[in-house]
């Protein structure tokens, strides 16, 4: 039987094109206060062995100038669910 291997098992994700995800900006920008999105059904899919991980993805965060839209988030991260098992979201907000 033939050694099964993981090799170049995702090689096309990195060209997946990741949507924008949307802001608008804080009316309340003189206080201070926490936003809590959660997804309790993220799903992801292991780079190495291509199966399906499951997670309860959270982000908090305290907005300064702009607010992250929900629904660009989510459809953001629908996007990375099917490409990585590991979300890094790099935004200056």
């Amino acid at each position: 039987m033939a050694k099964k291997t993981y090799k170049g098992l995702q090689r096309e994700i990195k060209d997946w094109k990741t949507p924008p995800i949307d802001t608008f900006e804080n009316i309340y920008s003189d206080k201070e206060f926490e936003i809590v999105m959660s997804v309790p059904e993220f799903t992801c899919i292991c780079p190495k062995t291509g199966l399906p991980d499951f997670a309860f993805f959270t982000l908090t965060y305290v907005p300064k100038r702009v607010r992250i839209e929900c629904k660009s988030f989510k459809e953001y991260l629908l996007v990375v669910s099917l490409s990585v098992d590991e979300v890094t979201i790099q935004a200056a907000l």
